[in-house]
């Protein structure tokens, strides 16, 4: 195996490697979107329906601190989902995942035609996906300290 194939295959597993971490990680940053944005849609629906309800006089303390229960609860789920800000990590991470496996499909594309092509223009690409997504990345959190020092 010569110089370049070893390099090829250097930067093919790396992409994979890269793939395999962020299919997971993206796969837990969606699942954390979706329960917490469930979760404030159910929590808030819940405080509305207890507080709406005219049931029993003789419960309507009762009722009243459901209500005051599931507020909290909802104020902490939303709080919790605000501060980590699931939804855009999990957009962050889907589109870097989304990068890899288009360079992944070119340097395959180029590897099967068996030409020659530049691959230090691909492992620049590579090194790009990465500047990109730690941009991206930087912005999400530049933006929740800017909103938590308002």
């Amino acid at each position: 195996m010569d110089r370049e194939d070893k390099d090829i295959k250097f930067l093919e597993r790396e992409i994979e490697k890269k793939i395999d971490v962020l299919k997971r990680k993206t796969k837990a940053q969606k699942n954390r979107a979706t329960i917490f944005k469930g979760l404030s849609v159910f929590l808030g629906a819940l405080v509305t329906l207890t507080l709406g309800f005219d049931v029993y006089t003789e419960y309507q303390s009762y009722q009243k601190n459901t209500a005051l229960f599931f507020g909290f609860l909802l104020t902490v789920v939303s709080g919790l989902d605000s501060a980590f800000n699931y939804k855009s990590l999990w957009i962050r991470q889907k589109t870097t995942l989304l990068s890899l496996y288009q360079l992944q499909n070119e340097l395959s594309y180029l590897t099967s035609k068996s030409a020659s092509f530049n691959l230090d223009e691909l492992f620049e690409k590579y090194q790009k996906i990465w500047e990109l997504d730690s941009s991206d990345w930087l912005k999400i959190v530049r933006e929740k300290v800017k909103n938590n020092t308002k």
